[in-house]
Order: C-alpha cells, then sequence, then structure tokens
C-alpha cells in the first residue's frame, strides 16, 4: 500500500489513525472498537485530542493581523485544526473526527460538518484528504457501548411508552409464555 501523501513516495505498511472525539465515553471505548484492527498488526488508532462539539454558527469574524493581512485563526482552528496538523507532520498517518451527533442536532448536519472542515482544510491545505469527519447517531453509539436506553428511546419500544406498566420491566419487556 502506498500513502496518498503528495510530499512523499513512502510505502506505507503501518498505518496511524488519530482521532479527535467529543465526547468523554468517545474519548474512552472508541479505540477499543478498533481492537481487532490493531491487532492485526496493519494500524494503530489513539485519541489525539478531546474537542467540544460544535454547532452551527451564527456569525463568522474574519481578524486580520495588523501590517501583514494574514487571518487569526479562530478557535476551531485552533483547537481542531492544529492538532490534526500536527498528527498528519508523520507519513502514513491520518486524523478522524467523530462527533456523536445526537437526535436534537441531525437537522443541523450539514452546517455543522462544514464548520468541522473549515477547522480543518485551510490548515491542512493539500494534506486535507488525509483528515475525515464522521457523525456517530444515537442508534450507533447505543450498539457499539451496549446502551438499552438509547436503543429504546431511538426504536421508541414498548418499553419507553409502557415505562409504569406491567409488561415492562426495568425498561425490557417481559418474556411472554
Amino acid at each position: 500500500m502506498k500513502s496518498h501523501d503528495t510530499t512523499s513516495d513512502q510505502h506505507c505498511y503501518f498505518f496511524k489513525f488519530g482521532l479527535l472525539v467529543t465526547g468523554k465515553t468517545e474519548e474512552e471505548h472508541i479505540p477499543k472498537l478498533f481492537r481487532t484492527l490493531m491487532e492485526l498488526g496493519i494500524c494503530y488508532f489513539e485519541v489525539i485530542r478531546k474537542v467540544e462539539q460544535l454547532g452551527v454558527r451564527t456569525s463568522e469574524k474574519n481578524l486580520e493581523m495588523v501590517g501583514s493581512g494574514k487571518k487569526i485563526p479562530n478557535n476551531d482552528v485552533v483547537r481542531i485544526g492544529f492538532p490534526a496538523r500536527d498528527y498528519l507532520k508523520d507519513p502514513c498517518t491520518y486524523v478522524l473526527l467523530l462527533d456523536d451527533l445526537e437526535h436534537n442536532r441531525t437537522d443541523q448536519a450539514q452546517q455543522i460538518f462544514e464548520r468541522y472542515r473549515n477547522a480543518l482544510d485551510p490548515i491542512l491545505h493539500d494534506q486535507k484528504h488525509r483528515a475525515s469527519v464522521h457523525f456517530l447517531v444515537n442508534m450507533l453509539e447505543a450498539y457499539y457501548f451496549a446502551d438499552a436506553a438509547t436503543v429504546n428511546a431511538v426504536l421508541g419500544t414498548i418499553c419507553d411508552k409502557l415505562r409504569k406498566s406491567a409488561n415492562c420491566q426495568g425498561g425490557r419487556p417481559k418474556k411472554v409464555k
């Protein structure tokens, strides 16, 4: 395999993935999801930074340095773009930004995605293809972290509707004989 790094002709036999995550649970558990891949000895996943979730930006301030005309990086670039750029200095490395997109933010997904890309792309320049943005949705998150309450909430199972009912015990339907 060959890295898509445009500055190197080096062949990659081992890949490192730096994770930018938006939650404490993701920070602790996401690397464990990739354990099987890491056991193959071809790659390694590590959290390089926990970042705050970004929402839709209501106003954009473009401040410039006096005399140079260069833009002053905003907080998104400082918290997301700079750590990604530093991680990508080594060949055969990639950055994955993972945001656990809650249900009440799904209608803003495109704007949030663009905000993350705007924090990465201007800093990474010709290496921006080595960084990607991904959203985890409640169902996927619940599946990986075995969170039955979230699964029930997403699916709207009978136990959510009848929690106090005699047909539901501890969030699970009673077994019918």
